[in-house]
């Protein structure tokens, strides 16, 4: 590799783990634009719609009023989750909607997108997994996206 995968997080993590911290893993759906051998197929055949993004802007909401005034949470941190969360059709919009209400937002991919649309995107997410699998992940790719993302930080 020509140059390192590098992770970056930019926020503070002093207080991510207490309990003013309300942490959510949102399966957006479990379509994949991988469909690696161990995997079980529930994780990558479509079989589970992606989610409603009206009804999840409401459900959003509703977390956030609710955590905030009956629990004291002021920290919410979303980590969006699949299948493959960047192919979902409204990962941008969801992904902006969370990030204007202050939420910590978290994807956990594969990293598949293409260069112009992390370019474009990957700004929405306060960190970012990429995940490599070695049945479909094209090294140079990733290695590519990584250094993309660290460089928008």
């Amino acid at each position: 590799m020509n140059t390192a995968l590098l992770s970056a997080w930019s926020h503070n993590t002093n207080n991510l783990f207490d309990n003013k911290t309300l942490r959510i893993n949102w399966h957006l759906g479990n379509t994949c634009t991988f469909k690696c051998s161990y995997c079980d197929p529930l994780c990558h055949d479509g079989s589970i719609p992606w989610t409603d993004l009206d009804r999840s802007k409401e459900l959003v909401d509703t977390i956030l009023d609710v955590y905030s005034k009956r629990f004291d949470k002021e920290i919410f941190m979303f980590e969006l989750t699949g299948g493959e969360p960047t192919v979902y059709p409204h990962i941008d919009e969801f992904s902006k909607f969370l990030k204007q209400r202050g939420i910590i937002v978290s994807l956990c991919t594969n990293g598949s997108r293409s260069l112009r649309w992390w370019d474009e995107f990957g700004g929405n997410f306060t960190s970012i997994t990429n995940s490599y699998h070695s049945e479909f992940t094209d090294v140079k790719h990733l290695t590519e996206v990584c250094n993309l993302l660290r460089l928008k930080k």
